[in-house]
């Protein structure tokens, strides 16, 4: 990827605001998919002294994406929500997509205008990344419309200040997330596997479910090497029995009725059962030949 997009314009300085060049001119809409994410693990190693916690991740992007539709607004930045999982999502300055745009307007030195049309199909507050998702489709697609000549590396950094989770969402791959999942690169080698996800009709707070492991005095995981060979393999019988997840334990005891999903996955013949983020989404991995169990939805991980 080149550092900055051939024959971009750079931002103005610091010392001044500019609109959005001739990009943003008469029609021009920038339209994007925002994919789900699923955690091959998720391994959290501590709580750290700004009160984010250190881990270590694999993240696989889903077939399972929000489209976003973003358009120039003369009179400032405005979201429109629709589709299927638009329930309980917000429309203020609270949404991730509206902050991301107000995160990279100010790193771009312009003012924010734009309307975004979010179709929502990824469940909110699910564990799978949704929101972040949303916002680095805004990062990205806004870059484009208002033609702001940032790096990857500006962009990357704008991310990061949005959410955790966005840089890896922004990424456009499946990644290896450090730090407190800002840090990533790229994963190599493991090929598209299916899942079934059962979606919760609550949400669980990431914050929440990281102050319960802390409470609980979870142990971190073990080293997930031999997961992700296993991974790279593409065996379900391998890659299963080691999927791990160190918020399920502390997220389950407070939403004992999980357990009775991830069983019931198991019992239709999933290979491996884990939570998804900090919930409350359960996917089983899907070995070739078992069914959708009802009332899941079956998804496939993109290949890396």
């Amino acid at each position: 990827m080149p550092d900055r997009p051939p024959g971009a314009a750079r931002a103005a300085g610091s010392g001044g605001v500019r609109v959005p060049d001739g990009r943003a001119a008469g029609d021009v809409t920038v339209v994007v998919e925002a994919p789900a994410k699923i955690n091959l693990f998720l391994r959290v190693l501590g709580r750290r002294p700004d009160g984010f916690h250190d881990l270590e991740t694999a993240v696989l992007r889903l077939d399972l994406a929000d489209r976003l539709e973003f358009s120039p607004n003369p009179s400032g930045l405005s979201l429109e929500v629709t589709g299927d999982a638009a329930a309980g999502v917000p429309t203020d300055d609270s949404n991730l997509a509206l902050v991301a745009a107000a995160a990279l307007a100010r790193r771009a030195h312009i003012e924010p205008r734009a309307h975004i049309r979010l179709d929502k199909r990824v469940p909110n507050a699910a564990g799978l990344g949704g929101g972040s998702a949303d916002a680095a489709a805004a990062v990205r697609a806004l870059s484009e419309l208002w033609g702001t000549g940032l790096t990857a590396a500006e962009l990357s950094a704008v991310a990061a200040g949005v959410g955790s989770d966005v840089p890896a969402m922004l990424h456009g791959g499946p990644v290896l997330a450090t730090g407190r999942g800002e840090l990533v690169q790229a994963l190599h080698g493991v090929p598209a596997l299916r899942w079934a996800l059962v979606t919760a009709p609550y949400g669980v707070p990431t914050g929440g479910a990281f102050g319960w492991w802390d409470v609980d005095r979870w142990p971190t995981g073990p080293d997930p090497q031999a997961l992700l060979e296993a991974a790279r393999s593409g065996d379900t019988a391998r890659i299963g029995p080691l999927l791990f997840n160190d918020l399920q334990a502390a997220v389950i005891r407070r939403h004992p009725e999980l357990a009775g999903v991830v069983e019931r996955l198991r019992g239709a013949g999933a290979a491996g059962v884990i939570l998804c983020g900090s919930g409350g989404t359960v996917a089983g991995l899907l070995p070739s030949g078992v069914d959708v169990p009802n009332g899941a939805l079956e998804v496939r991980s993109a290949p890396s």
